[in-house]
């Protein structure tokens, strides 16, 4: 019997969570020539009949696989031998490369605590494998969001690096947009198991993914300042972790006023996987309140490059700028210059006539790779603060 008549079949609800993963172990246990059947045996979550054709014309390619054809009720994939660059989700055992290659190119290490922090939890990978050496990644955390009041989940991209030894094709062929194609096309859109996703990449990193067709801009970051000062007001603000349901009140009212736009769910369950169990950094925590006890809002801050910065302020927006002139009171009380937030550009109305507002340099992305919800209804609808990142 020829090799490619001997089939391994999965059914295509199996692609449904994590279709990379799925095709990554199934290169694993398949022999050169051998073949994965895809059975479509009725109706299963995600992928209509044609999305998920679409999305495996993609993948397999990527992922060592060539389609032999593709009739209902199956779909057959070969399993080709080692390719010079293959894609593949990560597994555990895979952190000691990754961490190799996060210290080679950022030039500083990455614990191992640390990474499973970020990723063990609500994490996917998209490696690039080259002569039995990961040489490229593109990672996401996964991020329950607001989408106009619609709960959805986000992918988070972060980290994405590549070789230094690899960095010389931005192209269709190169390992950067492999790793980054299939991670779009495997979790992000339309059927996957994230329907938007976002980031914080730089303009350069922008430029490169935007030409190869990756990302879309829906907006950019910028940094507002406000010199420290005296208290303010006759407002109370208590220092230490509030209780939890004084969070999720804080975030069900914030939720409410942002219920045209696009933010990320910061309720106590994400406030303490966010800060609480960080593994490095220590953050204040600031409540404020008038003197008959009304909580206005929720300030969380870390001292960063001799400055208070805010990482999450869980509050209504028209309660912004009285909680900032707080912080930058607390600012002054620890001999700090100044306060600062990041935000996305069009929501600085949100915060009046106070301060000054500089360039970050950063983008505000949308996938534009696999389809997705519509780039001109996501754009200047995100609200995003230092704390939305994984590296603050």
């Amino acid at each position: 019997m020829p090799a490619h008549e001997t089939d391994h079949p999965i059914p295509a609800s199996a692609l449904t969570d994590d279709p990379l993963g799925c095709l990554s172990a199934a290169y694993s246990r398949l022999g050169s020539g051998r073949v994965l059947t895809i059975t479509r045996t009725g109706p299963h979550a995600g992928f209509a009949d044609q999305d998920l054709t679409a999305m495996l014309a993609v993948l397999a390619p990527l992922c060592g696989f060539a389609l032999l054809d593709n009739q209902q009720p199956v779909i057959r994939l070969q399993r080709l031998a080692e390719p010079g660059l293959r894609v593949a989700s990560a597994t555990l055992q895979d952190i000691p490369g990754l961490l190799a290659l996060f210290a080679s190119c950022f030039g500083s290490p990455m614990s191992e605590t640390l990474w499973c922090w970020k990723y063990r939890q609500h994490g996917h990978h998209a490696v690039v494998w080259h002569r039995g050496q990961i040489i490229a990644h593109d990672g996401g955390i996964t991020r329950r969001t607001l989408l106009f009041g619609r709960e959805v989940l986000a992918t988070q991209n972060g980290d994405v690096m590549v070789a230094p030894q690899a960095r010389g094709l931005l192209t269709r062929q190169g390992a950067f947009y492999r790793a980054a194609a299939a991670y779009a096309t495997a979790y992000c859109g339309y059927g996957r198991r994230h329907l938007i996703g976002v980031g914080f990449p730089n303009r350069r990193a922008m430029v490169i993914a935007q030409r190869l067709g990756l990302y879309r801009a829906v907006g950019e970051m910028v940094e507002w300042r406000l010199q420290a000062q005296p208290a303010p007001s006759a407002l109370l603000l208590a220092d230490g972790q509030p209780e939890d349901r004084l969070i999720d009140g804080l975030f069900a009212t914030m939720a409410q006023a942002m219920g045209d736009g696009i933010v990320g769910i910061r309720d106590s369950v994400y406030c303490h996987h966010r800060y609480l169990a960080h593994p490095t950094e220590h953050y204040l925590w600031l409540t404020l309140a008038t003197p008959a006890g009304e909580q206005l809002g929720l300030v969380i801050a870390r001292e960063q490059e001799g400055r208070l910065l805010i990482m999450d302020l869980i509050a209504r927006p028209d309660h912004f700028p009285i909680l900032l002139q707080h912080a930058a009171h607390r600012a002054w009380q620890r001999g700090l210059p100044h306060v600062a937030l990041w935000l996305p550009a069009h929501r600085r109305p949100w915060l009046g006539a106070l301060g000054e507002t500089h360039p970050l340099g950063i983008v505000i992305p949308t996938n534009s790779f696999s389809p997705g919800p519509p780039t001109d209804n996501l754009q200047d609808r995100w609200w995003l603060t230092a704390g939305d990142t994984d590296f603050l």
